[in-house]
């Protein structure tokens, strides 16, 4: 039995509103505290110190990931963990757009109780390719951690951007392109790197070039304006520089527009400025109510179908459990419902005891009738005594457990059919309050887990407040240390000739101790397979230096510019209770 139920096709925020969106919450938000970050399933949500807008939702769904300021929480605190915890009343020092790349930045700043400053990137993501939230720690830009879907990488800087494209709708030539519009309206489509996608497949229409030149251009919006203007590239082309001005201006208008055909993103989508589309009639007064609307009518619908999925796919995995337990208490009780032929066949084979050979199959007696031949199986790799103590202990097992695999088969069957029906019931349900209450809540991180709830990572030892030193627990943490975690001027260290940890020491500035490189090499070759010898060669350089060899395996690295220092393997001392590095992706 199964209960289809899709998943809604999530709005996907375009280029041009990420960017408006940016710009709007930089003169709203700037100065204002986040007073918490928690995760929940499939999204994170940021509380701030703000009465207009107290939370920032991110939602990640089918690799489609949206940010929607509200005015209240979507998931109960006892349905999310807490993260990120460093910028717990950290102040927002700037919000803004990092181009028309749809991707949002958050500086921040705060102060311990000794006074130390502190400041942070907070990157909000909106692209499908990067994971959706990750933390950056200024002014190293290190990673502290990230989350979203699992498909998508850590980022490796805050303004880390993807390729760039020809022109950017903040940097277009005066005159149309010719060469590339009127060949595309005549449907003479160049054959040139430039046109190339991923694929290698070329675009084949007007459209699909504006997308894949224009920087800001998203699919809807090149579909109606080359539609529009399918005949006038002339038009096309000032409608664009026109946009182009509208963002530049930073005063924006927001406008629901219906796509007449529904498109593959849905059949909404929000601008921040009159376009040449089908618009709602309602006037949108700020920007935060159409975010409202949008929440209302895709996101909020898409999470809950993302929910109730995965309630369901639970549910359906316990009704299968349950299905293979019936099967298997029908088998037992066929089997204990043949004690008596089972007791009989031990019975012939005592009888008859001296026509057993070992290495026997089977043996074909007459029952104590004499009219009856009955074959009985026999294990060749059994002697014939204990084939028969095998049909005697069958036949006793059988005669113990028959009531007993009876009422447990009962009992099951009545576990399923609750199953079943809750599986009906939690599928018409649509209210997130109601399909949360089918989820077990989320615990508080663990011992040894970082605020995201990932294993910790890294063994770290404290040299002095500017120096730690931090070492690979294995090859995934190597790897993921020396080649995501680790900033360009970091020190990378490793015993020469033996296998053993990553080390990595972990600076301020360019100039470190001698001694310090010392302790760190003698740390690396202490958490080698050198341990035992007296003196170990260790080679070091700056992590910028170090290159992992393309398609190589975890905990593989290259380096170039080493030096290599002898030391004799010292144990370190205890590591700090408090574990650094970020999330596995």
């Amino acid at each position: 039995m199964t209960y289809p139920v899709p998943l809604l096709m999530m709005y996907r925020m375009k280029g041009l509103t990420a960017y408006a969106l940016g710009i709007e919450l930089g003169r709203v938000l700037a100065g204002k505290k986040v007073r918490s970050a928690a995760h929940f399933d499939s999204g994170l949500s940021i509380e701030l110190e703000d009465d207009e807008i107290p939370y920032l939702h991110i939602f990640f769904i089918s690799r489609k990931t949206h940010l929607i300021p509200l005015a209240k929480p979507v998931v109960p605190p006892g349905y999310s963990i807490p993260v990120f915890s460093s910028i717990n009343d950290a102040v927002i020092t700037a919000i803004g757009p990092l181009g028309l790349d749809r991707i949002i930045l958050i500086d921040l700043e705060s102060k311990d109780s000794w006074g130390k400053l502190s400041r942070f990137t907070l990157r909000i993501d909106l692209s499908p390719s990067s994971k959706a939230v990750s933390l950056f720690e200024l002014p190293g830009k290190r990673l502290m951690g990230s989350i979203g879907a699992a498909r998508s990488r850590n980022p490796g800087s805050p303004d880390e951007r993807p390729p760039a494209k020809r022109w950017s709708l903040f940097s277009l030539p005066d005159e149309y392109p010719g060469d590339i519009i009127s060949a595309a309206a005549a449907g003479d489509i160049p054959e040139a790197p430039l046109y190339k996608k991923k694929d290698s497949h070329a675009p084949s229409s007007l459209s699909e070039i504006l997308v894949s030149t224009i920087d800001g251009v998203d699919p809807i919006l090149s579909s109606f304006l080359s539609r529009r203007y399918e005949n006038a590239p002339y038009d096309l082309w000032e409608n664009l520089k026109g946009i182009a001005a509208a963002l530049s201006s930073g005063s924006f208008e927001w406008k629901i527009y219906d796509m007449p055909e529904g498109g593959k993103d849905g059949n909404c989508t929000l601008y921040p400025f009159s376009l040449p589309l089908p618009c709602r009639p309602e006037r949108i007064e700020r920007y935060l109510e159409g975010f409202g609307i949008l929440a209302e009518e895709k996101i909020l619908p898409s999470f809950s179908a993302k929910i109730r999925n995965r309630i369901l796919s639970i549910i359906k995995k316990d009704i299968n459990k349950s299905k293979k337990l019936i099967a298997n208490l029908s088998k037992d009780l066929a089997e204990a419902d043949r004690t008596d032929e089972l007791r009989m066949y031990g019975n012939l084979l005592t009888t008859f005891r001296h026509l057993l050979r070992p290495g026997m199959k089977e043996i074909e007696l007459r029952d104590f009738s004499g009219t009856t031949a009955v074959l009985i199986p026999l294990d060749p790799a059994l002697k014939p005594d204990m084939n028969i103590k095998k049909y005697f202990r069958r036949a006793k097992k059988g005669e113990k457990g028959r009531l007993v695999i009876r009422n447990h088969r009962k009992e099951a069957e009545k576990e399923l059919k609750k199953k079943l029906e809750l599986l009906e019931n939690v599928s018409k349900i649509t209210k997130i309050e109601k399909l949360l209450e089918y989820l077990p809540e989320q615990r508080a991180p663990e011992k040894g887990k970082n605020n995201d709830g990932t294993e910790k990572m890294f063994r770290s030892y404290i040299l002095d407040p500017n120096h730690i030193v931090l070492v690979g627990r294995n090859d995934r943490e190597n790897d993921f240390l020396t080649h995501r975690f680790a900033s360009p001027n970091d020190l990378w260290f490793h015993a020469q000739g033996s296998a053993g940890s990553h080390v990595i020491l972990r600076r301020q500035g360019t100039s470190t101790p001698r001694e310090y490189i010392k302790k760190a090499a003698e740390i690396a070759a202490w958490f080698s397979k050198a341990r035992n010898s007296s003196t170990v060669p260790v080679i070091y350089t700056e992590k910028r230096y170090v290159r992992k060899p393309r398609k190589s395996k975890s905990g593989t690295a290259v380096c170039i510019r080493e030096q290599t220092i002898f030391v004799k393997p010292s144990k370190p001392e205890d590591p700090l209770k408090k574990d650094f590095g970020g999330s596995r992706s």
